[in-house]
């Protein structure tokens, strides 16, 4: 079922995949201007989020760059949701890669 999704709200992904405790804490942060998709800055928690997205955002003291790779249709365990992002890896060249947890 889960991989029938092609896209999903900004505030349901982060959720999902195990980023924010909450879906209200990733709608706080949302609505304040702290996430960018693509590099864009996005403010709706309804937002639209689809496979391959760059997603940036402050967690805690780290900034942190994920690729969505999948998306899940409710809250799962660690591992389901580390399956479906790639994270950034800080590199030498202006373009960051991507690695699996």
């Amino acid at each position: 079922m889960s991989d029938a999704i092609t896209e999903q709200r900004i505030d349901q992904c982060l959720y999902h995949l195990r980023f924010f405790k909450t879906r209200a804490l990733a709608q706080a942060l949302i609505e304040k201007g702290r996430v960018r998709i693509n590099g864009t800055r996005v403010y709706k928690s309804s937002r639209k989020v689809k496979i391959n997205d760059v997603l940036v955002f402050a967690q805690g003291d780290k900034i942190r760059s994920i690729k969505v790779t999948g998306f899940l249709a409710s809250r799962e365990g660690p591992a389901n949701a580390q399956a479906k992002y790639e994270e950034a890896i800080a590199s030498e060249s202006s373009e960051p890669s991507y690695h699996r947890k």
